[in-house]
């Protein structure tokens, strides 16, 4: 701030945090925000333009440290970014969901469980129960190879009949382990 006008430029973040990384005090409690890509500090930039401390593409010092320092991520869903990690969080995450989509969170056959039973997915036992205890038994081997997780649930597609084929394997091969283990228990009460 040559003019001493104790304002930053927005435009100027960049070179901000590059001078951070010269540490001319050697106390490295900054340097690391020269490690901000340059996409990310362009992004920072959009958002630090919309926040009220941000008058005429300028900011105060003491604004920009609370905003920098500030480790506390906010809750509410929908908000935009009030602080620096929030900024490099949601554009980390919008890259991410604009590159891949959301069925890559969860394999084909726990998107099905979702999808068929919401209200008992993820609770203690319930998924549990139905998932398959080793790669034998599951239904993720070849039976998944190159499927898409659309394909899972139109019928008349190769991959629900493929899949469809190895769910029916998989069921006989456990009704009739089921079938021993409750023999074998049987047998163990009776003697």
């Amino acid at each position: 701030d040559e003019e001493r006008t104790n304002l930053l430029e927005v435009s100027r973040l960049r070179g901000f945090f590059d001078a951070l990384e010269a540490d001319e005090l050697e106390v490295g409690t900054h340097r690391f925000y020269a490690q901000i890509s340059d996409a990310e500090v362009s992004y920072v930039e959009g958002q630090l333009e919309n926040l009220p401390a941000v008058n005429a593409g300028r900011v105060e010092y003491a604004a920009l440290k609370d905003f920098i320092e500030q480790q506390e991520v906010s809750a509410l869903t929908g908000s935009a970014p009030a602080n620096l990690v929030e900024c490099v969080m949601s554009n980390r995450m919008d890259e991410w969901l604009s590159r891949s989509g959301v069925e890559q969170l969860l394999s084909p056959a726990s998107w099905r469980e979702r999808l068929q039973d919401p209200d008992e997915f993820g609770k203690d036992g319930a998924a549990a129960k139905r998932r398959p205890q080793n790669l034998q038994d599951s239904l993720l081997g070849e039976a998944y190879a190159g499927v898409r997780t659309e394909d899972l649930f139109e019928e008349d597609s190769p991959a629900a009949a493929r899949t469809g084929e190895a769910a029916e394997a998989n069921k006989d091969r456990h009704h009739k382990r089921d079938k021993k283990e409750k023999k074998a228990k049987e047998e163990d009460i009776a003697e």
